[in-house]
């Protein structure tokens, strides 16, 4: 049993209330106290006082005899007994037969319906066999000042604060002792803790309030502590004899104490009071005869002393079952320890600490296995990441993953119930609702256990093992740390991976974006040096053009007019280069439209049929079906014509094939130029689209035509790639993904 600490205040409050409650002394009683010494006593009045109780009066009479067995059998008056007893005897067998006369019949009026741990006739059995071992002791020692009525007293009053627990708080005060009893410890701290009050304190409040002597205050107070914690100021010579004897008894096992600690060793108490501990050990055979007719006189029920002793021997039967019990209890609960040990390493043996999510969610199922063996095991988990999901451990301890799409429960609302279980195991259906969307036998009686629960990560143990031996709130509670350490640090790791992928991602955007602003900024300066070239070249190259055709003209067919000819072609060809560069820099922004693209790419393939002298043979597939684009078809179309020119003039076995095809669920849209043809070189591939780059022979091409198809591409929001597959030849894709609208032909 787990003991909870309470609100000791308000019990405070209501124990004090109670005590002040409790009845009060009889006026004997009350009158002895009042006395401080025989000669503030007028005998006459409490002979007569004591006269008007008989069974006070016989219980005094019944006394003598004990004391004294030749002259006890002719005393016949009280005033008799009074005289052979003496003041102090006769006050303290007074006080205790009052006080015991109260409190018993306290406890009488609210046995009914009350728990019954207490156990009441051993407790005042035991009372009186400390009573009776602190007055033999107190003879022994013949001490100065230490009365043997008195320590009779102090020993009977001793416990006095647990019977007032007991008679207040009945229930919790049961509780108590069943904590020391499991703890096996002095109840005295498990008081404290559940109740806010230990049984010292309760006794020394009523003994305050009934004006009991204080020297038995002292003893009720501080019996059971340690020589050196109880004050200078304080009886400490009683106060030892009263633990001592209460050591002595409680070895005997006489009566019922109330605790469950090992009982002290003798020998120390024993030196602390001046005796040996051979003659303290001596004192039992006459202490049980003392204890018998003692509790006989007290009207505790006849018994002898062998009685006494069998009674004793019961006890210690009892408090040895008592403690085979808890020893037991301690043994399977160390067994359940263990097994939670062993399974924490078996964990840490198959999670290596960098493991993904999913392979630390099937180690937890290997660890529940060897801990709990149940049929089924899996691990439920939710991520903002990736939802709902759930692991197991599969075939060879490889991890079986699924996501869990059709589990609607809320992350945030199965915090709050998971929490309320504090730790505890509950029916799989009452926490996360329907169990079909889980890929698990439903014959099985599933339970949850929450692992790891907070905002951006819930995690949850389904099972279907008995958990009823177990204390999951504690004895559990260190895999489930483990487990959690582990779940949050692979859920962290994962999350950095990503971090890393998607710093990469915008990486490699922002290297894209800053070559295309460069890109981009050369072009404009290309442009604006294209734009002052042609206004400042194309002059002097008309003018050198026209009269080197004028000096043809007139030479004729001469050997200087071949090479004047070739004057003309080479300003044509300088001419036809600055307006190329100026249709590159200088591309207008599109036009869009919605154009059919089977029409862009019959556009396409007449234009490249002007560069390559006739229409070339072109295969086309995906274009039928009256497939509508937004875009600028002139554009486009000499984007495409480019690349079928290329293709054609690869040297192609096959014929050029031209494919249309749409990505799905992007709504991007594709085309691709493919040839088979003598291919390109990874070179080729890196500088196709810089001005000027060729590896034809030289003469052929200006090396403008892809850079134009890349600037007309980009203008569309699209983008345009080479590639060199490894069965030869080329594929250059056309990439449209902005402002392209699919719609069918009206």
């Amino acid at each position: 049993m787990s003991v909870q600490p309470v609100d000791g205040g308000r019990r405070m409050e209501l124990i004090v209330r109670e005590v002040d409650r409790l009845g009060t002394l009889s006026p004997v009683a009350t009158r002895l106290l009042e006395a401080a010494s025989v000669d503030e006593v007028d005998l006459g009045e409490l002979v007569r006082l004591l006269e008007l109780d008989p069974a006070l009066s016989a219980t005094l009479l019944r006394l003598c005899r004990t004391v004294d067995r030749g002259l006890g059998d002719r005393i016949k008056t009280v005033r008799h007994a009074v005289a052979m007893l003496g003041l102090e005897t006769v006050r303290s067998v007074v006080l205790g037969i009052e006080v015991m006369g109260v409190l018993r019949g306290e406890e009488e009026q609210r046995r009914a319906g009350e728990a019954t741990g207490f156990d009441v006739r051993g407790f005042w059995m035991h009372s009186v066999a400390v009573a009776s071992a602190s007055e033999v002791i107190a003879k022994r020692l013949r001490r100065a000042g230490l009365q043997p009525g008195e320590a009779f007293l102090a020993g009977l009053l001793h416990g006095l604060g647990r019977l007032v627990l007991h008679l207040v708080l009945p229930k919790v005060y049961d509780r108590a002792l069943l904590g020391a009893q499991q703890r096996r410890s002095t109840s005295a701290a498990v008081e404290r803790m559940l109740i806010g009050m230990d049984h010292h304190t309760a006794g020394r409040r009523l003994a305050e309030r009934w004006g009991l002597p204080e020297p038995v205050r002292d003893v009720i107070w501080f019996h059971g502590q340690a020589f050196d914690g109880v004050p200078e100021s304080a009886h400490r010579d009683l106060v030892s004899v009263v633990t001592l004897a209460r050591a002595l008894c409680e070895r005997q096992h006489l009566g019922w104490s109330g605790d469950c600690a090992p009982v002290p060793a003798l020998q120390p108490l024993a030196q602390r009071v001046g005796l040996e501990v051979d003659e303290v050990e001596a004192l039992v055979p006459a202490l049980v005869d003392e204890v018998a007719e003692r509790c006989e006189i007290l009207g505790l029920g006849e018994q002898s002393g062998p009685e006494v002793l069998l009674g004793a021997i019961v006890e210690a039967n009892r408090r040895l079952g008592q403690i085979n019990e808890t020893l037991d209890r301690e043994a399977r609960a160390l067994r359940r320890r263990a097994r939670v040990g062993e399974a924490i390493t078996f964990f840490h043996e198959c999670w290596c600490g960098d493991e993904p999510v999913e392979h630390t969610a099937a180690c937890v199922c290997g660890s529940l296995r060897h801990m709990l063996e149940p049929t089924c095991s899996a691990v439920v988990w939710w991520t903002n990441r990736q939802g709902w999901r759930l692991a197991r451990q599969g075939a060879r301890a490889r991890p079986e993953c699924v996501p869990l799409p059709e589990l609607r429960a809320d992350p945030l609302a199965l915090c709050e119930t998971m929490s309320d279980l504090h730790g505890r195991s509950a029916p799989a259906g009452a926490v996360i609702g329907s169990l079909d969307a889980l890929p698990l036998p439903m014959g099985a009686a599933l339970r949850a256990m929450p692992i790891l629960l907070d905002r951006d990560l819930v995690a949850i143990v389904l099972h279907d093992a008995d958990v009823r031996a177990w204390n999951e709130a504690s004895e559990l509670e260190p895999i489930r740390s483990v487990w959690a350490s582990a779940l949050r640090s692979a859920e962290m790791l994962a999350r950095a991976r990503a971090l890393e992928d998607d710093l990469a991602s915008a990486n490699r955007v922002l290297a894209e974006t800053q070559a295309e602003l460069a890109e981009c900024e050369s072009m404009a300066r290309l442009g604006e040096m294209t734009a002052g070239a042609a206004h400042e070249m194309n002059n002097p190259l008309a003018v050198i053009r026209g009269r080197a055709q004028l000096l043809a003209s007139r030479l004729g067919e001469t050997d200087l007019s071949t090479s004047v000819q070739a004057l003309v072609r080479a300003a044509d060809h300088l001419s036809g280069l600055i307006s190329e560069l100026n249709r590159l820099a200088c591309v207008d922004g599109p036009r869009l439209a919605d154009v059919g693209i089977e029409e862009v790419i019959d556009r396409a393939i007449s234009r490249a049929g002007e560069r390559l002298s006739g229409r070339p043979q072109i295969e086309v597939s995906g274009a039928s079906g009256g497939r509508r684009i937004r875009t600028d078809r002139e554009l486009l179309a000499d984007a495409l014509a480019e690349l079928i020119v290329n293709a054609e003039e690869s040297g192609s076995q096959a014929k050029v094939r031209v494919e249309v095809h749409e990505a799905p669920g992007d709504g991007r849209l594709y085309v691709r130029v493919v040839d088979r043809g003598r291919g390109m070189s990874e070179r080729a591939i890196r500088h196709a689209f810089d001005p000027f780059f060729s590896e034809k022979p030289a003469g052929r091409q200006r090396g403008l035509g892809l850079a134009r198809a890349r600037r007309c591409i980009e203008l569309l929001g699209g983008r345009i790639r080479l590639e060199a597959p490894r069965e030869g030849g080329t594929i250059a894709s056309i990439e449209l993904d902005r402002a392209c609208v699919m719609a069918p032909a009206a």
